[in-house]
């Protein structure tokens, strides 16, 4: 029959000879540099005023997919974003999609004005 005392020995021997092979880990050593786990949430990027393209490559920096993209009659913002959602600085679950509203000529078109 095995005694208690000797399996907490056995167990002694093993983490000496553990530190013996490895000291620089457990002496005071800087501890390794592993990279941080990805962050759950993030933050919203704003991308309003910005063209659809480089909204897109802004939220998937951030960790976030775009949505849905809707085209809104918009003369003085054509091709840019001028609307978000979820807005700019919100924090949001990583990998959530972001809606943009996107500037577009009216089907008549847009009066020039002088």
């Amino acid at each position: 029959m095995r005694h208690p005392f000797r399996a907490g020995l056995f167990a002694a021997v093993v983490a000496a000879g553990a530190l013996a092979v490895a000291p620089a880990a457990y002496a005071g050593a800087a501890a390794p540099t592993d990279p941080a786990p990805p962050a759950l949430y993030v933050l919203v990027p704003g991308v309003q005023g910005e063209t659809p393209d480089d909204a897109k490559g802004a939220l998937i920096r951030a960790g976030l997919t775009v949505g849905t993209v809707t085209g809104v009659e918009d003369c003085v913002n054509l091709g840019r974003v001028v609307k978000q959602d979820p807005a700019a600085k919100t924090l949001v679950l990583r990998g959530s999609a972001v809606n943009l509203t996107v500037g577009k000529a009216p089907a008549k078109g847009c009066e020039v004005t002088r």
